[in-house]
């Protein structure tokens, strides 16, 4: 009996070591996961951070975009005004313009006459 009873403790013995070390390595993968968990908890923490701060920094850019394209909007307008000033000249430009093309031509009159008088006498 003593033989059974001893064969029984070494398999109890043997059974609580196999309990132990399971139980060991169990709260070792569940110590590895948990850091893991707190990492990957922290990456994700920091990842939403950089994405508020990224959405902010759009909204930013995306006025002053706004902005650029409204003073495009008003250039590109000031720019027609004054394409328009330039090749339809206003009624007084063309008067000017008349008269010192007249000017010109009197002139020309003018000294060809002289020209012509002069060298006939």
């Amino acid at each position: 009996m003593e033989m059974v009873e001893n064969h029984s403790l070494v398999q109890t013995i043997s059974v609580a070591a196999m309990a132990i070390i399971a139980l060991s390595v169990g709260v070792q993968k569940l110590l590895k996961d948990w850091r893991s968990t707190d990492a990957e908890t922290s990456v994700i923490k920091m990842m939403h951070e950089e994405l508020e701060r990224m959405g902010q920094q759009n909204s930013k850019l995306t006025e002053e975009l706004t902005k650029l394209q409204l003073d495009i909007v008003e250039l590109n307008s000031q720019l027609t005004k004054l394409n328009i000033e330039n090749n339809h000249p206003t009624i007084s430009e063309t008067f000017q313009k008349s008269n010192n093309h007249l000017l010109t031509l009197l002139l020309l009159t003018s000294f060809y006459h002289f020209l012509f008088f002069h060298n006939t006498t």
